[in-house]
C-alpha cells in the first residue's frame, strides 16, 4: 500500500474520505488543503529540529520535510510519511495546533510507535475524532462574494 492509500485508510477507519489532487486540478473553492514536499529543512524555522514537518491550520496548508523523515524512516516503506500526512491534515481539519496523549497526533512519537506504525497504522485519539467532525462543519474558506 502506498502512502497515499495508507494515509487515506487512517481516515477512512474514522468514516473520513479523502480526495487527493494534483495542485492544478483542484476545484476551486472546496477548502482544500495544500501540501507541500520540501527536500531540504536546512535553514527552517519550525518549532523544533527534529519536526518531520508543519502545519498551517488557519491557512490550510501543510510542509513536510521529506529529508527529515527519509532520515528517520530505516525501513524504506510508506508508513511514516502516511502518518506524517495524517498527522499533518488532522491539524488543519481540526482548525487547531494540540495534540494527543496517545496515537495519531501524538507531539513526539516513540521508538515503540514507530515500530507499531509499521505492522499497523497508529488509531486516531476519541478527541482527535471529535474535533475533526466539528471541524469539517466549519467552512474553511469563505465563499466568492458575489455582485
Amino acid at each position: 500500500m502506498g502512502v497515499r492509500a495508507l494515509a487515506s485508510a487512517m481516515f477512512a477507519s474514522i468514516g473520513v474520505r479523502i480526495a487527493w489532487r494534483e495542485r492544478d486540478s483542484c476545484p476551486v473553492g472546496v477548502g482544500a488543503i495544500q501540501v507541500r514536499l520540501s527536500q531540504d529543512s536546512t535553514g527552517v524555522r519550525d518549532s523544533g529540529a527534529e519536526a518531520l514537518a508543519f502545519a498551517q491550520p488557519y491557512a490550510g496548508s501543510i510542509v513536510v520535510f521529506l529529508d527529515r523523515v527519509q532520515k528517520l524512516n530505516r525501513n524504506g516503506g510508506p508508513s511514516l510519511l502516511a502518518h506524517v500526512l495524517a498527522h499533518e491534515i488532522t491539524h488543519v481539519l481540526e482548525g487547531i495546533d494540540r495534540h494527543s496523549a496517545t496515537g495519531i497526533m501524538k507531539a513526539h512519537w516513540s521508538d515503540q510507535d514507530y515500530v507499531e506504525m509499521r505492522r499497523k497504522p497508529l488509531v486516531f485519539a476519541q478527541e482527535d475524532v471529535d474535533l475533526i467532525y466539528a471541524g469539517l462543519k466549519i467552512p474553511r474558506v469563505a465563499p466568492a462574494a458575489t455582485p
